[in-house]
Order: C-alpha cells, then structure tokens, then sequence
C-alpha cells in the first residue's frame, strides 16, 4: 500500500536545485537502517553541509545504526531515533510533521516502506528519492545507476543532483573521525604493537552466514605467521563467537582484542591495525574511511538481483567472493589475495 504513492515524480538526471526558498530551511535524512548504511553515506551528507551551511539538517537512526552517529555528528542538527514499534513510530510520525520539514531525503535504494510511510506522513514540501519501485511516493526522483556496476557510495550521491551539485565533481570518500581520547584509549586497552605491522582480523558479522570458519582462520593465520614474522594478529569478534575466538586463539598463540561494548569503542581499536581482513561486516567500511588495506569475503551471486556487494571503497583492497556460502573460499586463495595486498600497500612502509 504505502509503497505506491499517487505523485507524478520529477525525474532529475542533471543537476538541479529544488530549492527555490531563500534563507535556512530544514531538510529530513531518512537512513534507518545499518551501520555499513551509515558509513557510506558521510560523503552525500559531508556534501551536504558544505554545499548548505544555513540548512538545518537532520537525520533519522535506527536502533542498529545510532551508535555510529559519530561518522556525521559534525554535519548534523538533530538526530531521531526510529524504533520498531508502532506506539513509538506514531509519536514520532507527529513529531517529524511539526517541524514542517522542507524536504525529506529517503538515502535507500531499495523501496521500503517504512521510508514511504515517513515521506507520506511527515508531508514535505519535496521529497526525494532514488527511483525505484516506491517513486511514486517522491516530488522528485533521482537516476537508479546499475546495482552491479556501480558501488553503493555512487549510486547514493545522485541525490546531490537534486541540491543542483554533480556528484561526478565530489570527493566520494567515505569518513569516520576518532578523537585523540578515543585513540589514547583504544591504546590502552589494547596495547602498543608488539612487531612492525599489525594485522586486525574481522571473525564475522552478526549474521552466521559471514563466518568464514573456525578452521579455515586457524590455517590461514599459521600460514601468515609462518611467512611474515613481522606481522602482529588481532582477532575481533562479537561475543556471541567466544568459544570460536577461544578455540583459535588456543591455537595460533595470537591476541585476541578486548572486549567492546560499543560501535565507537569497536572501530577505536580497529583503526588500530595496519591492515584488515574481515567477511562483509561494517569494519570493510571503517577501513576505507581510514584507508586502510583491506581484504574482504562476500557472498555475491550477479543474478540475484542485489547489486555488488558493498565493496571497500578508495582504498587498497582485495576481494574474494563466493556464490554459496563463504567456506566455499579456500584458505590458499585468502591467502595469496592477503601476499598481493601485502605487496601493494605494506611492504614498502617496512
């Protein structure tokens, strides 16, 4: 229902400011999803700003991705939280309205229809989308570039088209800052390097299909100990997998990261690490905000209709990719992809 709009959407292909109103207005971003969603939308919202800077820009969470508020605190007025029950969404809903938003943002390119609910009720003046099943529910549109073409990171920054800015001419670059405290601290907890290069190894994400194995990790780490002895591993993992990170601990003698209770305490320690190997989590995109190495697993079939997988971005990388499931990617191939890597971004800062 709230995914068919009644509006005839103005497409925009080139750039045109819709924004005719003279002074500060108020704009409404709509990125209720994942942390990863976040993180790669800091260059649009970066963008933004710079563009904007009377603009009171504001932005709706999500429960799973308000921890990561950090990456654009310094780019926005006002955070709202969305949480999934619907007492708390229609308190929200009257919120949102009050503020008379001048325009709201919908920053997915999948339809949804929480989105198309929000847009619906909270009756911007304009509102805009990418196109995509919901169009109907925009003032104005913005080209849907091809999901397996394109990476996420452009294909989100046609949106600018309709603040009349090319994004063709902007720096894309994914961003996540860290205080001087918050690196002291992740120091402290975790340690000064104990050799020259310091590897972080992302074990999985919350969801069990982007565990590469227990296994698997024992062998390729042996195999990087056994042929870079200037190397220093630290294994990252969610509580959830202690008895995998105890088990391969046991058995590589590598440190294990201490436990976090945060995002923001996660990437503090992260950003620690010379170069990353991770399955598709979020640390892919912590790493291409720091524009660290990077070496990522992703489950990827083209003929699914999902678009690539969200790839590292700007920033050295490797990827391996499977169409079932992620132990489909042997430990030789990790590995070689890992030397390659090495050699390219690494091997000259010894």
């Amino acid at each position: 229902m709230f995914l068919h709009g009644k509006n005839k959407p103005i497409f925009i292909d080139t750039p045109f400011n819709i924004i005719t109103k003279q002074g500060s207005f108020r704009i409404l971003l709509l990125r209720q999803d994942r942390i990863g969603d976040v993180l790669i939308s800091t260059s649009v919202i970066r963008i933004l700003r710079q563009n904007l800077p009377d603009a009171e820009i504001d932005i709706l969470l999500s429960k799973k991705n308000i921890g990561v508020k950090q990456a654009v605190i310094k780019y926005i007025n006002n955070f709202w939280l969305y949480d999934k029950n619907i007492l708390h969404t229609i308190l929200l809903l009257r919120k949102l309205r009050k503020r008379k938003y001048d325009v709201v943002v919908d920053m997915l390119d999948n339809a949804s229809t929480t989105s198309s609910i929000f847009v619906k009720y909270i009756k911007p003046k304009f509102s805009i989308g990418i196109d995509k099943e919901n169009r109907n529910i925009y003032t104005h549109i913005v080209p849907l570039l091809d999901k397996n073409s394109f990476h996420p990171v452009e294909r989100l920054a046609q949106i600018l088209l309709a603040f009349g800015i090319n994004p063709s001419q902007q720096d894309l670059s994914i961003e996540y800052d860290l205080s001087e405290d918050e690196t002291e601290s992740a120091l402290k907890k975790l340690g000064a390097k104990t050799k020259p290069i310091r590897l972080g190894i992302n074990l999985a994400g919350s969801d069990l299909s982007k565990f590469w194995g227990v296994e698997n990790n024992i062998k390729l780490i042996n195999k990087i100990q056994q042929n870079y002895p200037d190397i220093e591993i630290v294994l990252f993992a969610e509580e959830k997998y202690s008895t995998s990170v105890k088990i391969i601990v046991e058995q590589t003698n590598i440190k294990p990261a201490p436990a976090v209770k945060s995002v923001k305490e996660f990437a503090s320690l992260l950003s620690l690490c010379d170069i990353i190997i991770t399955t598709d989590t979020a640390a892919v995109h912590f790493a291409s905000a720091w524009k660290k190495p990077c070496l990522a697993l992703y489950i990827y079939n083209k003929e699914s209709g999902t678009g690539m997988p969200w790839y590292p971005y700007k920033t050295a990388n490797r990827i391996l990719t499977t169409s079932e499931k992620l132990s489909d990617i042997t430990v030789d191939e990790v590995y070689q992809a890992f030397e390659n890597l090495y050699d390219e971004a690494i091997k000259h800062k010894i």
